[in-house]
C-alpha cells in the first residue's frame, strides 16, 4: 500500500517539473505587418530627445556704392562691402518615442504558475511604468498532489507687400559730403564682377536697420516713461497728495501707454520688413534614435529661391585692401583722415592694421559668380548633438573596463558589425551571432530576451553652427549653443531580467520619466525556491505519515472487529452445541437401539463443544496478547 502513495508522488512531481520557469519576452519592434494581421504582445518605446528647430536665414548687408571725389570734378563711384546673410534659431526640446521594443507578456504564464503585467505610457507615448508579478504555485500544486496521491491510494486500497515710402525710406544709396580729393585712387582700383542687393532689396533693408534704430530709441523712451509711472505712484501714495500729483499721474500712465503703443506698431513694421528679406526653415531633428549626432540643417528650394531673388551680378569698381595699403604706403599723411573716413574705415582693424572684409567670398566675386553660388558659400548650417561627460566606449583591443570585460559587449558588438557589412545592407538580424559573457544582450536582433531594455541617463547639447560640412569646429560661428539636457538615446543601453524559476516567486517595478531618466526601480524575490522546497516537501511528508498512522489504525480496528466477530461465531456454536447436548439428554428411547444412537450422538455433540470451547479459549488468548503488543 505504502509503495502504491510513493508511486502516485513520483507520477505527480513528473508531471509538475516539467516547464516550471518564466519569463518576460522581449524582441526589437522593426516591422510592420498587414493591416489585417495581428502581433501577439503589447509594444512600448523608450523615448528620444529630438528637437524642434526653426531657422532663419536673412539679408543682412549689401555692397554699397559711394561716391569718391579724385580731383578735377571727377568721382570714382567705389562699391564697398558684400553680401551677408545672417542665421538665426529658435529651438525646442521635446521627448518623443524613439527605440521600440513588443513584451510577449503571455510568456509569463505558465500551468503552474500565476502572474501579472501592467503597462502604462507617457502623453507623448514613451514608457512611463511597468509592473511585473511571477509566482510559481508548484509547492502548492505538489501539496494537493500529495493529497490526491494519498486519496488515490486510499480509493485503491479503500508675409504682405511693402509700401516703402510709407516707411520713410526715399531710396537710392547715401550721398556723403565731398572728402578730400584722392586724383590717383582709381589707378589702384578695379572693376570686377559682384554679386549685390537689387535696389529694392537694398532699400528694404536700409528701412530695416532704421527700423531697429527706431525700436531702440522707443523702447529708451518707454524705459523713462515707466520709470516716471513709478515715481509719480509713490509720490500720489502719500497722504499729503495733492490732486495735481493725481493728474501728474494720469499723465504718466497716458505717456507709458503711448510709448508702449509706439513700440509695438514698430515692432510690427520691423517683422513685416525681416518678412521680406528672410526665409524660415522647420525641422525636427535628430530623424531617429540611432540618427547619425550631427548633420546638415535644410534650406528649402522655396527659401533659396526667395533670397536668390534679392540677389544680382554686376559689375562695379572696387578697392581691394591689397591696393588700398599700397596706395596709402605712398600716402602716409592721409592715415588717420582713412580711418574715419566712412568708405575705408572697414578696411582697418582696431590695431589699425589693414585686412581683407571677412564677409567677401571668392563664390561671390568673379566672372563665375552667382547669387546661388554666393548664398550657398554662406548659407549652411549644420547641427550636432554634444555628449556631455561622455563615458568611455568598449574598443576592440583596448583596455576594458569592469562592465565591458563583464557583459562581453565588445566582441558582440564587433561581430554585429562584420555580420551586418558581410550582407551588404543595414539590417540582417539573422547574421547576429551571440558571443560569451553572462549579461551581455544584443537588444535588436530577432532571438527573445527574458527582461526589459531600458537606457541609463545620458546628457547632451544642441550646437547649431555656420558650417555646411555637417558638423561644427571649432572654427565655426554659433547660431545657437543649448544647455545640457535629457539625450536617452545616448545613454547605455541596460537589461533588466526578469524570470521566475520554480518555486520562486518574483515582482518587478519600473517607473520612467518623460525624458528617459528613472524615476523608481524595484525588484524582489518575494519566495526563495529553497523555502518553498522544503515547505512543500514537509508537507508532503506529514501528510504521508497522517496516511500512515490512519492506515495501521484503521487496520488494528478492523482486525478487533474481525477477531470479536469470530468469538462471537463461536460462542454461539458452543451454545448451539451445549442445547443440543440438553435436548439429547432429554430423549427416552425407545429400544435399545436407539439409545445406542442417543448416546453416540451426545459423545460426538459433547466433543464438538470441547473442540469448539478450545477455539475460543485460543482466539480469547490471541486477542489478549495482540492488545498488550499494541496490534
Amino acid at each position: 500500500m505504502g509503495m502504491i502513495v510513493r508511486c502516485a508522488l513520483v507520477t505527480s512531481a513528473a508531471a509538475l517539473l516539467a516547464g516550471c520557469a518564466t519569463s518576460l519576452s522581449t524582441t526589437p519592434v522593426r516591422d510592420r505587418t498587414a493591416t489585417t494581421s495581428a502581433l501577439t504582445g503589447v509594444s512600448y518605446s523608450l523615448p528620444m530627445l529630438k528637437y524642434d528647430i526653426a531657422l532663419k536665414r536673412a539679408l543682412e548687408g549689401c555692397p554699397s556704392s559711394m561716391p569718391v571725389p579724385v580731383g578735377s570734378g571727377r568721382t570714382l563711384q567705389l562699391t564697398s562691402g558684400a553680401v551677408d546673410v545672417s542665421v538665426s534659431a529658435e529651438v525646442k526640446e521635446a521627448y518623443v518615442r524613439g527605440e521600440a521594443y513588443a513584451i510577449d507578456y503571455p510568456a509569463l504564464s505558465a500551468p503552474f504558475a500565476t502572474s501579472a503585467f501592467a503597462f502604462q505610457t507617457h502623453p507623448n507615448g514613451t514608457l512611463k511604468a511597468i509592473n511585473a508579478t511571477a509566482s510559481d504555485q508548484t509547492a502548492d500544486i505538489l501539496k494537493e498532489a500529495v493529497k490526491f496521491g494519498v486519496a488515490v491510494a486510499s480509493m485503491s486500497t479503500g508675409a504682405p507687400a511693402l509700401d516703402l515710402a510709407a516707411l520713410g525710406v526715399s531710396g537710392g544709396p547715401e550721398t556723403l559730403a565731398p572728402p578730400p580729393a584722392f586724383a590717383d585712387l582709381p589707378a589702384y582700383a578695379e572693376s570686377v564682377t559682384m554679386v549685390a542687393c537689387k535696389p529694392d532689396a537694398a532699400l528694404q533693408l536700409a528701412a530695416f536697420k532704421a527700423n531697429a534704430e527706431e525700436q531702440k530709441t522707443k523702447a529708451t523712451t518707454l524705459k523713462v516713461a515707466t520709470a516716471d509711472v513709478a515715481r509719480h505712484t509713490t509720490v500720489a501714495g502719500q497722504r499729503r497728495a495733492t490732486s495735481a500729483h493725481v493728474d501728474k499721474l494720469d499723465s504718466a500712465i497716458q505717456a507709458m501707454d503711448d510709448a508702449q503703443r509706439d513700440l509695438d506698431k514698430a515692432k510690427e513694421a520691423g517683422a513685416d520688413l525681416l518678412a521680406g528679406l528672410s526665409a524660415s526653415d522647420r525641422t525636427q531633428w535628430p530623424e531617429a534614435f540611432d540618427a547619425p549626432l550631427a548633420g546638415r540643417m535644410p534650406f528649402s528650394d522655396s527659401g533659396r529661391k526667395k533670397l536668390e531673388d534679392l540677389l544680382e551680378t554686376k559689375t562695379v569698381t572696387v578697392l581691394r585692401p591689397s591696393r588700398f595699403a599700397a596706395w596709402l604706403k605712398a600716402h602716409p599723411d592721409q592715415a588717420e583722415a582713412m580711418k574715419a573716413h566712412p568708405v575705408f574705415k572697414t578696411y582697418f582693424t582696431p590695431a589699425g592694421a589693414i585686412v581683407d572684409d571677412p564677409r567677401t567670398r571668392p563664390e561671390c566675386t568673379g566672372a563665375d559668380a552667382t547669387p546661388a553660388k554666393c548664398l550657398a558659400a554662406f548659407s549652411g548650417v549644420s547641427a550636432e548633438l554634444v555628449r556631455v561627460h561622455a563615458t568611455p566606449a568598449c574598443v576592440p583591443g583596448a583596455q576594458r573596463g569592469f562592465e565591458c570585460a563583464r557583459e562581453g559587449v565588445q566582441v558582440q558588438e564587433e561581430r554585429f558589425s562584420r555580420r551586418r557589412s558581410q550582407q551588404g545592407r543595414p539590417d540582417a538580424p539573422a547574421a547576429i551571432v551571440r558571443t560569451a559573457g553572462p549579461m551581455g544582450r544584443l537588444a535588436r536582433d530577432d532571438r527573445a530576451d527574458p527582461g526589459i531594455f531600458i537606457r541609463s541617463q545620458a546628457e547632451a547639447r544642441l550646437k547649431l553652427c555656420r558650417s555646411a560640412s555637417g558638423d561644427c569646429p571649432a572654427s565655426a560661428k554659433a547660431v545657437h549653443s543649448g544647455q545640457p539636457v535629457s539625450a536617452p538615446q545616448l545613454g547605455q543601453l541596460r537589461f533588466l531580467p526578469f524570470r521566475n524559476e520554480m518555486l520562486e516567486a518574483a515582482e518587478l517595478s519600473l517607473v520612467l520619466r518623460d525624458d528617459g531618466t528613472l524615476d523608481s526601480f524595484s525588484y524582489k524575490k518575494t519566495r526563495a525556491a529553497g523555502a518553498a522546497g522544503a515547505a512543500a516537501a514537509s508537507d508532503a511528508a506529514g501528510q504521508i505519515k497522517a496516511y500512515e498512522d490512519a492506515r495501521r489504525t484503521k487496520a488494528a480496528d478492523d482486525l478487533k472487529a474481525q477477531r470479536a466477530e469470530a468469538l462471537a461465531k463461536l460462542q454461539f456454536e458452543i451454545d448451539v452445541l451445549n442445547k443440543k447436548a440438553d435436548l439429547i439428554k432429554a430423549q427416552t428411547p425407545d429400544t435399545p437401539g436407539e439409545l445406542d444412537a442417543l448416546k453416540a450422538e451426545l459423545a460426538r455433540t459433547t466433543t464438538e463443544t470441547a473442540l469448539a470451547e478450545a477455539r475460543l479459549a485460543r482466539l480469547k488468548a490471541e486477542a489478549a496478547l495482540a492488545e498488550e503488543q499494541g496490534e
